[in-house]
This record gives C-alpha cells, structure tokens and sequence, in this order.
C-alpha cells in the first residue's frame, strides 16, 4: 500500500503538540500522525520532530534516486570493498526499513 501520498507538513496543535498533515484536497486530508507535548519533549523539541517526520517522503524519495545513481556508478567500476559500497548497503537498509521488510 504505501504512505500516505502527497506532500507532508508540520501543523501547530498549540498547547497539544504538534501534528504531521498531508497536502491532499481537503476532503481526503487528515492527519498522518502526531507529536504530543511532555515534560521529556518540551515544544521546540516536538515541532523538531514534526518538521523531521513531514520530511520524511522527500528524504526517502531523494534516498531512492540516489541510490540508483550511485548503483550506476557502481556498474561501471565502483570497488566491491569501498566505503561508497557499505553506505549504499546502509541505504538500502533504510529503504527496507521504510517498506516494512
């Protein structure tokens, strides 16, 4: 199925805490989670939160086409042994992580 589509962004709860919404027309529009306010998360902490969350969908779209760049790179002579190789490894486990696999 996928995450919710559209573009994320962080919305302002006031003393509730911050939420995470989607740029869906607004029939279809809800909230894609929440980042509550507590002693352990003052304000500033959770509306970092939030703006990390709703950044989400572009940082893993980005993450995707990078690594089929460097994949391409990688054909054409990348060393198996390289640094470059074990941070495409960590990627690719970040994109499963991200799919639930």
């Amino acid at each position: 199925m996928g995450h919710t589509k559209g573009e994320w962004r962080a919305v302002c709860l006031g003393s509730e805490g911050w939420a995470v919404s989607s740029n869906l027309p607004i029939k279809q529009q809800g909230f894609v989670g929440y980042v509550a306010i507590s002693r352990s998360a003052p304000f500033e902490e959770c509306k970092a939160n939030a703006q990390l969350i709703s950044a989400a969908p572009d940082l893993f779209e980005e993450l995707v086409d990078i690594l089929d760049i460097i994949n391409e790179l990688r054909k054409n002579g990348l060393s198996q042994g390289s640094e470059y190789i074990r941070r495409i490894e960590k990627a690719q486990q970040a994109i499963k992580k991200v799919k639930g696999k």
